[in-house]
């Protein structure tokens, strides 16, 4: 097993290549890190070192929550197959010394603050305690941490069943997954995790884009012209329509 590596999950031909493009990001930035690929296609492609075949027709996101489990690296940095990595990020793994797994807070911070009926996903956790987004994960292989990640798997599967489904997809089923496991919880900010599609809030180099649009190097220019304070808002949920800055 290598120490550290990237892993990606994607099924189909269409979210293959889209984490192609990612991985190709990411090794142009960071040569030397492996990069894996948890898929239902026979061989992955290049960038990816390495290739984790798993059977096909299962509902892709409860495949992705799966796939975090199949990782063949001791210390992972998970991405979503519509990422863009903007600048290297081999801090993440540094920041497993201390911690047992990281991720970036949700911008919708919790689901019921919109819909009141996904209260039921709420599992007795604190609304204090906010979602996570699952696009950017990073984490230790060790027993309890796989242990944890079965058990997400198995609350997002029983979630699946019933009649209301989580309007959030996979983050209710981690959220009260991670705050029951024990484990030692990092919370990244949004430079680790710039969700494209929601309005944020920047200091510091944006490093991993997190969403699709057909002008994310003119985003990036946008986004990372400068290091102090920003404020987007997208547009249509695809592309950057205002850019306000601080006034130093």
């Amino acid at each position: 097993m290598d120490e550290r590596g990237i892993l990606y999950f994607a099924t189909g031909a269409k979210y293959v290549a889209e984490a192609v493009a990612s991985a190709q990001s990411a090794r142009k930035l960071m040569p030397k890190v492996p990069i894996a690929l948890v898929t239902d296609e026979a061989k992955a492609p290049a960038p990816f070192d390495r290739t984790i075949t798993i059977p096909g027709g299962e509902y892709p996101l409860l495949a992705k929550v799966r796939s975090l489990g199949l990782t063949p690296f001791r210390r992972t940095v998970f991405l979503d197959s519509d990422t863009f990595v903007a600048q290297p990020f081999e801090e993440l793994f540094d920041l497993l010394d201390a911690f047992d797994i990281a991720a970036a807070h949700a911008p919708l911070r919790l689901s019921t603050f919109r819909f009141k009926e996904q209260e039921i996903f709420l599992g007795g956790v604190p609304t204090c305690f906010p979602e996570y987004n699952t696009g950017v994960v990073a984490y230790r292989a060790d027993p309890g941490v796989l242990t944890a990640l079965k058990g997400w798997v198995d609350l997002y599967e029983k979630q699946l069943a019933g009649r209301l489904k989580p309007w959030t997809w996979d983050q209710l089923s981690f959220r009260e997954t991670i705050y029951k496991s024990g484990l030692k919880l990092a919370t990244l900010s949004n430079e680790y995790n710039y969700r494209l599609p929601f309005p944020q809030v920047t200091c510091g180099p944006v490093k991993v884009i997190h969403g699709r649009s057909a002008d994310i190097a003119g985003i990036l220019q946008q986004i990372n012209q400068h290091r102090r304070y920003r404020v987007t808002v997208p547009e249509r949920f695809r592309s950057v329509a205002m850019f306000i800055e601080d006034a130093d």
